[in-house]
């Protein structure tokens, strides 16, 4: 699995000037979040759903 800061990326400024951050996960991209620390926590959190629900992102596909 890669390393979570490889997944987080800043998507450049919203029309207030203000910078975003995304993050980069199988299932898609998750935000805009308004820091670098929120889009991390973001996508811990998306990625603690997902193995809660069972969603693997098809590693198991046969």
């Amino acid at each position: 699995m890669s390393n979570i800061t490889d997944r987080i990326f800043q998507g450049g400024a919203n029309h207030f000037g203000e910078e975003e951050w995304f993050y980069r996960a199988r299932e898609g991209i998750g935000g805009p979040y308004h820091s670098k620390d929120d889009a991390v926590l973001a996508l811990h959190s998306f990625i603690a759903y997902c193995k809660a629900h069972g969603f693997n992102g098809g590693r198991d596909a046969g």
